[in-house]
């Protein structure tokens, strides 16, 4: 006597197919528009570093070029649905614990990682959106490191706050370059997938660009931590206030080597797009 599947299980397993679908097509486009901002990045920070223009910046200031561009508001918003699903996928993993984290302190805190970039990708997508639909936003209106330095010194505890923020930044900066010298990177992307050539170009991205942004991440520390020390929130800054500090401080060779790193970072984003292990909820 044959048995028919149940209905039941069917709808069941097709419900469950879908949802994995959908977090990993989700990833994929957040992937792909992050390697497009950091790509922008690191070409806008090393023409800069020769002057061969005067864009130079972060992320923000990336979105700002985009939008000087010809049809620049249909690119950003294009820009804009990216950054918005690589925010949710973030979220995902903070909140489903695809990554098998577990319960534990260490398993909480990376998932709290997990929703903190989650939070700062929407702040950033947000951004972006306002741009695509020309609503002008003024620096007073933006959430800086600056401002928050500023606020938290109004605070009783607020220098021993911020150093304590500035040593996780940099520690989150060390992390990145451990994780580039050790190809921790490596162990996500599914590499048997890639011909001999692509893994090189894998292997060289990817470690090239996560100390690029191991660098980055240490700087901005750093000038948190000066802020702390000399109770003077302008000496907080983002990625852009790094890149002045670096060019000013160690030369415009220094700054191309980390420039290059970040358009290595973007590269390799496109790869993780295609080839990363993206993990859904059981």
């Amino acid at each position: 006597m044959q048995v028919l599947p149940d209905p039941q299980k069917m709808i069941d397993t097709d419900k469950l197919l879908s949802r994995e679908l959908l977090i990993k097509r989700t990833a994929q486009v957040g992937l792909i528009a992050n390697g497009i901002v950091y790509s922008l990045v690191g070409l806008m920070t090393f023409l800069a570093a020769f002057d061969f223009t005067y864009w130079q910046g972060g992320r923000f200031k990336a979105l700002d070029w985009l939008y000087q561009l010809p049809l620049g508001e249909g690119l950003l918003g294009i820009i804009t649905v990216g950054l918005f699903c690589y925010a949710f996928w973030r979220f995902m993993q903070g909140l489903l614990d695809t990554e098998k984290n577990g319960k534990s302190l260490m398993g909480l805190a990376n998932r709290g990682a997990f929703m903190v970039t989650g939070f700062v990708y929407v702040a950033f997508a947000y951004y972006a959106a306002k741009l695509t639909f020309g609503i002008r936003t003024y620096r007073s209106e933006l959430i800086t490191r600056e401002t928050v330095a500023g606020k938290l010194l109004e605070q009783p505890y607020g220098r021993w706050m911020i150093a304590a923020i500035a040593l996780g930044t940099m520690g989150v900066g060390l992390f990145q370059m451990y994780h580039a010298l050790w190809g921790g990177y490596r162990k996500h992307v599914q590499e048997r997938k890639l011909r001999a050539e692509n893994q090189l170009l894998l292997i060289k991205t990817g470690k090239w660009g996560f100390m690029g942004v191991g660098v980055v991440w240490i700087i901005i520390g750093y000038m948190f931590l000066k802020s702390a020390l000399n109770f003077n929130p302008r000496e907080a800054g983002g990625d852009t206030s790094a890149f002045y500090y670096m060019e000013y401080t160690y030369g415009s060779p220094i700054l191309g080597l980390v420039a290059v790193g970040l358009l290595c970072y973007g590269l390799f984003n496109f790869v993780r797009a295609r080839y990363e292990y993206i993990k859904t909820p059981d």
